[in-house]
């Protein structure tokens, strides 16, 4: 139950404390005029002198009882109310049954006010209608009905910024991380408002502004008249925001921009830039398996980046699936080079004919296919292998692309891949056993060529025919 219920329950239970209070004490009206008399709508009492107090019921006039008629109900609206907030708590769907009936009791209190000064015309005072004479005055009685009569004004008031707002086709409400209504994420309270326009927009067309501009949350439950499940909206989540970060190729003051204008108009749909940069670094290797100097940057060793990678991959919703214990993980790999990038005028030291930041040679690999071994079933499969967005680099180098420093990156990458070791992942406490089958593919003619040893561009590296002989068609493999 959030505070402003609390609060408004808690006044709505003071104002039905006082009111019965005032009923049960018999202090209405008073006055010293032959003895003490006091006045009530339920017991009156009067002491001539020094005689002991004698109470009784009055005989109430029709003023008068229909004035304690109206507390009565009063009184029981305002009970109705206090056990109506109470079970928000389990049922949010009730506030507006209670502001309604608090509402009930205000107006009734209210007529009641209105009504009791009529009777100061009663053979007991013996005034007018709304004008008590001077030997007479409000006892403490009257007092707590009015202080009752304020206090619910108040207590409506709150209960009334409790109400789910019902625009065209939708409401909404607080909800906590499992699905109950009326608890909070983090941060301070905050009513939540939903405009749309009814199914124009459709239930995804929903603008989500706060009632207090001071707080706000990332998740909102919506329902819509049309639909019977409910549907949650909610602010993109730090992987959500980088893949959008990266699918856009922003800028840090293109996102901030974009956050701005989403937060202008009370939607947390972006989150903070600190958190791409926290998230980019989960998307890193670790950094003692990283190796950067002026002319090249790479993974010491592929091991490190293979395990990483399947543990990121495992990490995402719905790809692991309870009781696989043995996977196997399939990757392409292969290296490149490419020559005429920009140069500067600042020289490398280690500068030469073969190592200047004209020349860029990188190899990388890229995930494939996750499959269950026992099952054979494909738990994760890439759906853009031949786009960078899943190319992991292993190493980046300003060198020239020689026959010479393909072979040896060729060697030594195979050389890593022969001890290559299962990668042990840990998902929700199950150790889960992912091993690696790579293969050298990602690899142009040039590269191919050097690694077949074919003297020739035009040579086939695979049988090693020329072109004359492809071209005798009375050969025959």
């Amino acid at each position: 139950m959030d505070k402003l219920t609390v609060i408004s329950g808690t006044l709505f239970m003071a104002a039905d404390v006082f009111a019965i209070v005032s009923l049960a004490m018999p202090d209405w009206i008073i006055t010293d005029v032959g003895g003490d008399t006091r006045l009530g709508l339920m017991w009156s009492c009067i002491t001539l002198y020094n005689r002991p107090q004698v109470c009784f019921t009055p005989d109430l006039q029709p003023e008068w009882l229909l004035a304690l008629i109206c507390i009565f109900i009063g009184c029981i609206c305002i009970t109705t109310t206090v056990i109506l907030l109470a079970s928000s708590h389990f049922d949010r769907n009730v506030i507006p049954y209670a502001r309604w009936v608090g509402f009930a009791a205000m107006v009734v209190f209210c007529l009641a006010a209105v009504i009791f000064p009529m009777g100061f015309h009663v053979d007991e005072i013996g005034g007018q209608p709304y004008q008590l004479p001077n030997s007479h005055q409000v006892g403490i009685s009257y007092i707590l009905f009015v202080l009752s009569l304020w206090i619910t004004v108040i207590s409506e008031l709150f209960a009334g910024k409790h109400q789910p707002i019902n625009v065209p086709g939708a409401q909404a409400f607080p909800m906590d991380g499992t699905g109950r209504l009326g608890r909070y994420l983090r941060g301070p309270i905050a009513d939540w408002w939903v405009l749309t326009t009814a199914y124009a927009a459709g239930i995804n067309g929903l603008t989500c502004l706060p009632k207090h501009g001071v707080a706000r949350d990332n998740k909102f439950l919506v329902t819509h008249p049309k639909y019977d499940d409910a549907k949650i909206i909610k602010g993109l989540t730090d992987e959500e925001a980088l893949s959008v970060f990266i699918d856009l190729e922003l800028t840090k003051a293109q996102y901030l921009y974009l956050r701005n204008v989403a937060d202008e108009r009370n939607c947390s749909l972006f989150p903070p830039y600190y958190k791409i940069q926290e998230m980019k670094q989960r998307c890193y290797p670790p950094s003692s398996t990283i190796e950067i100097t002026n002319t090249y940057a790479k993974i010491l060793r592929v091991q490190d980046l293979l395990d990483h990678t399947a543990a990121r991959i495992l990490s995402i919703d719905k790809v692991y699936k309870d009781g696989q214990k043995h996977l196997l993980f399939y990757s392409k790999w292969g290296c490149d080079g490419s020559s005429g990038q920009s140069e500067y005028k600042q020289a490398l030291p280690e500068e030469s004919e073969l190592i200047s930041d004209a020349n860029l040679f990188i190899t990388s690999f890229v995930p494939i296919r996750l499959t269950d071994v026992e099952s054979g079933a494909i738990t994760w499969q890439n759906p853009v292998p031949s786009s960078v967005r899943f190319c992991r680099p292993i190493s980046i180098e300003f060198c020239k692309e020689t026959p010479e420093k393909t072979k040896s990156v060729v060697d030594e990458i195979k050389n890593q891949i022969q001890t290559l070791l299962p990668s042990i992942i840990n998902i929700e406490g199950v150790g889960v056993q992912v091993k690696h089958e790579l293969f050298l593919t990602m690899i142009d003619g040039k590269v191919a060529q050097v690694l077949t040893d074919t003297p020739s561009s035009s040579t086939c590296t695979i049988c090693g025919a020329t072109p004359r002989q492809m071209n005798d068609l009375t050969r025959r493999a």
